[in-house]
């Protein structure tokens, strides 16, 4: 494909989401790029939903203080909820609940 003739390496996460914290995913991302061979890790990713809540983790909390060797370049967020949801808010469920009843 294009994207194995443009990149040394393409990884494919595949990650827990009920009763897992973003956070606590983007730490086992991390320790797969900390398999990576070294000499600086220059990347960039498609996330998809809340795949974009790990890799902004990643990004934002882990990668500064990991000592990795890496440069974030480019990301492409695909129904990602970076802005957050409205029905995270209680005073909203009630549409939710609406929606199905």
């Amino acid at each position: 494909t294009d994207a194995l003739a443009r990149y040394d390496a393409v990884l494919g996460f595949d990650h827990r989401t009920l009763g897992v914290d973003p956070l606590e995913n983007a730490e086992e991302l991390l320790a797969e790029l900390t398999r990576l061979p070294a000499g600086g890790i220059v990347f960039d990713a498609v996330c998809h939903s809340r795949g974009g809540l790990v890799l902004r983790s990643l990004i934002e909390h882990l990668l500064p203080a990991s000592g990795l060797d890496t440069r974030f370049e480019r990301a492409v967020f695909v129904g990602s909820t970076n802005g957050g949801t409205a029905l995270a808010d209680r005073e909203n469920w009630h549409r939710l609940i609406d929606l199905y009843m």
